[in-house]
């Protein structure tokens, strides 16, 4: 037996890496989904914060970044007694991830304001924002997002149309959809 939220080291390999030449770090936190955000009693958050935030940055870390801040978010909703320091963890890593010129700015923009409506509806200054993402030089994907965070679900849903089935697959995966209600 061991410990989990004792340090491990950890590598990725790219799947064009055959020869296992290039080893990216990554964490070992990235291994957790949303189940284990739902019904885990003991996490911890600090550590998991602590570990992420210590790593070489690299591209595919960073991806993989999100889609674990993706599936905190996913186990906070899920969660019947609503954690707020699950959420402040979802926070704290949306602003690391921010910091980094290689993160989609858009993309984080659309992580902060769905965290902070998880928390409070949004002020003129962040509405503001997002509707400097619903012009049609966005893609279909972040207009949709926006749209969903304004309530603007009819909106939503016809840049969700634009979308290629598979993504609309993928999309309707995102912790963003509950703040609508798309249908493919």
């Amino acid at each position: 037996m061991e410990n989990f939220f004792a340090p491990h080291q950890m590598v990725w390999f790219h799947e064009a890496d055959v020869e296992r030449k290039n080893p990216i770090p990554t964490s070992h936190f990235l291994l957790l989904d949303s189940k284990a955000f739902i019904h885990t009693s003991n996490m911890g958050y600090q550590r998991i914060y602590e570990d992420i935030t210590a790593i070489k940055v690299s591209a595919h870390f960073l991806d993989g970044v999100n889609f674990l801040l993706l599936d905190i978010l996913r186990g906070y909703d899920r969660q019947d007694k609503k954690d707020a320091a699950l959420l402040d963890l979802a926070e704290r890593i949306c602003t690391w991830l921010g910091s980094f010129e290689e993160s989609d700015l858009d993309i984080q923009l659309l992580n902060k304001l769905q965290i902070i409506r998880r928390q409070r509806d949004l002020n003129t200054a962040e509405t503001i924002e997002l509707g400097k993402l619903i012009g049609e030089d966005h893609a279909p994907n972040i207009r949709c997002g926006a749209y969903l965070l304004l309530g603007e679900n009819t909106e939503a849903q016809i840049c969700f149309n634009k979308l290629d089935p598979k993504l609309q697959t993928e999309f309707l995966t995102y912790p963003i959809c509950q703040f609508g209600n798309l249908t493919s």
